[in-house]
C-alpha cells in the first residue's frame, strides 16, 4: 500500500566545494523584472492545478488527479474561475507554470489558487519539505529534479497577484508552516458579515496555505474515492451553494479541512509577505463577483455554519 510520501532520511556526505571564476568576465547576470499589474476595478479568479498519479521512478497513485478533477469542477463551474489542470507533471512543467504566473500581469482584485495532489518528501537536514514532479529522481541529494515548497511560496509570495492561496495534499507538506498562532482568530465574521468584510479587506495581501498534514505521511483514499483531505475541501467548496452570501471564506475551509478522519490533522496559515488578518474569498454568487458592487448587494442573512463532519470513506493507503 502506497501513501504520499517518500523517505526522509537523506545521507550527509562530506563535501569540499571549489569554485573558480574568471576574472575577465563581469558577474552580473539579466535582472529578471516584476511584471506591472494592471488597472481595473474588477479581478478575475484563477487556479492552477497540479495532480501527479504517475512516477518514472516512484509508486503509483490512485486519485490525485481524480481530486484534482473534481475540484477544478467546482471552482470553474460554481466559482467561475479560470482554471489549468496539469496533469503527471515532470519538474520543467511544473517551472513553466509557474513561470507563467511570474510574468503574468495581474489586476490587483485578481485571486489565484494554486492546488497540488502527489507524493511529498522531507529533508531533515535542510528542515525542507519538497513536491516530486514524475520525473523526480530517486537518487538526487540536491533534490534538482525535486520543487521545494519554500521555492513554490517565494515564487507566489513574489508576482503580483494580490490575493493568493496554496493548498497541498501531499505528504510532509506541512513543513511550509512558518508563522505561529491560528489565523482563524483573525478572520472570524458576524452572521451575514463576509460581503463587508471583503470590502474592508480586500486592499490587503493575502498569503494563505493549507496542507493536508504537517511533517508525516497523509493517506491517498481508495481508487475511486477522494482523499481524506480532498473529500473535505470539496465539501467547503460545496457550501458557497447554500450559504446566503454566496461565499466561502478561508475560515469555512480550514473548519471542513479540520473534520478529516483517518488522516492527520492539516495545517493552515499566512506565509511571509502577507498581511495580518487577510483572507481569500471564493465566490459562487456571479452578481457578487464584481467587486465595485459588493456594498450594494451585502445580504442580511446569517451565514450557514458548516456541515457536520460526515464519515469520511477510510483510505486503504499506510505510511509503509
Amino acid at each position: 500500500m502506497v501513501s504520499r510520501f517518500l523517505a526522509a532520511a537523506v545521507p550527509v556526505l562530506p563535501l569540499v566545494l571549489v569554485v573558480i571564476t574568471g576574472m575577465a568576465q563581469d558577474r552580473g547576470v539579466r535582472v529578471v523584472e516584476a511584471p506591472k499589474a494592471q488597472v481595473g476595478p474588477e479581478g478575475k479568479f484563477y487556479a492552477l492545478l497540479f495532480a501527479t498519479n504517475e512516477y518514472a521512478e516512484w509508486p503509483a497513485l490512485q486519485n490525485p488527479i481524480f481530486d484534482a478533477e473534481a475540484i477544478e469542477r467546482e471552482l470553474r463551474d460554481q466559482f467561475g474561475f479560470e482554471t489549468t489542470l496539469v496533469r503527471n507533471p515532470t519538474k520543467a512543467d511544473i517551472g513553466k507554470a509557474l513561470g507563467a504566473l511570474k510574468a503574468r500581469a495581474f489586476n490587483p482584485n485578481d485571486e489565484l489558487l494554486v492546488f497540488a495532489a502527489g507524493h511529498g518528501t522531507y529533508d531533515e537536514v535542510e528542515n525542507t519539505g519538497y513536491l516530486v514532479a514524475k520525473d523526480s529522481r530517486r537518487q538526487d541529494p540536491l533534490h534538482d529534479s525535486y520543487l521545494s515548497e519554500t521555492q513554490l511560496l517565494n515564487v507566489l509570495s513574489g508576482i503580483q497577484c494580490r490575493h493568493v492561496l496554496v493548498v497541498l495534499d501531499a505528504c510532509y507538506s506541512g513543513a511550509i508552516a512558518m508563522r505561529g498562532g491560528d489565523p482563524k482568530n483573525d478572520i472570524m465574521y458576524a452572521s451575514g458579515g463576509k460581503l463587508q468584510a471583503l470590502l474592508r479587506k480586500r486592499d490587503l495581501r493575502s498569503l494563505l496555505f493549507l496542507t493536508s498534514g504537517g511533517k508525516q505521511y497523509v493517506p491517498d483514499g481508495r481508487p475511486g474515492s477522494h482523499s481524506p483531505f480532498a473529500f473535505q475541501f470539496l465539501r467547503a467548496l460545496e457550501s458557497g451553494i447554500t450559504d446566503p452570501e454566496g461565499i466561502v471564506t478561508f475560515f469555512d475551509i480550514v473548519s471542513y479541512a479540520d473534520h478529516v478522519q483517518g488522516a492527520p490533522q492539516p495545517r493552515y496559515g499566512w506565509f511571509p509577505g502577507a498581511d495580518a488578518a487577510s483572507d481569500f474569498w471564493l465566490i459562487a454568487k456571479p452578481e457578487n463577483r464584481k467587486l465595485a458592487s459588493f456594498a450594494a448587494r451585502a445580504s442580511p442573512s446569517p451565514a450557514a455554519p458548516p456541515d457536520g463532519p460526515g464519515t469520511v470513506r477510510p483510505s486503504t493507503r499506510s505510511s509503509d
